[in-house]
């Protein structure tokens, strides 16, 4: 995650993926680089995420994300991808995942664990961990 540091400039990367269904964002891939490594920010409906990655994996996540290719960054982190059903290879946008919030219990102490969801034609997977 990315902490308290300089603020980000313009992204070296972005990508806007469309929902197969509708048309509208799905999520937004972007790309900042750092001396120490790169940093990837993805908005979409489950949440702003915020991703360190080693400097040595940066130009390749750059190239994922002006490519578009979703299913590479599903498999760099299926969490920068939380809008992509690996099984129809298609982007779904908050208003076709079914999704909800799964919560743990340990010693009476409950805390939330994921986020799973189902895209529109029953796929089932873990949006966020």
């Amino acid at each position: 995650m990315h902490t308290d540091q300089a603020p980000l400039s313009a992204p070296v990367a972005e990508h806007r993926f469309a929902c197969a269904k509708c048309d509208q964002e799905a999520g937004l891939v972007q790309l900042f680089e750092r001396p120490e490594g790169g940093v990837i920010i993805r908005l979409s409906f489950t949440s702003r995420l915020t991703l360190g990655v080693p400097q040595d994996a940066s130009a390749r996540v750059r190239d994922m994300i002006l490519a578009g290719d979703v299913q590479a960054l599903y498999e760099f982190d299926l969490e920068v991808a939380s809008f992509y059903c690996p099984r129809c290879h298609a982007c779904y946008c908050g208003n076709h995942w079914v999704r909800w919030d799964v919560f743990e219990d340990d010693a009476g102490i409950t805390w939330h664990d994921s986020i799973r969801g189902c895209c529109p034609l029953g796929h089932e997977r873990m949006l966020e961990d």
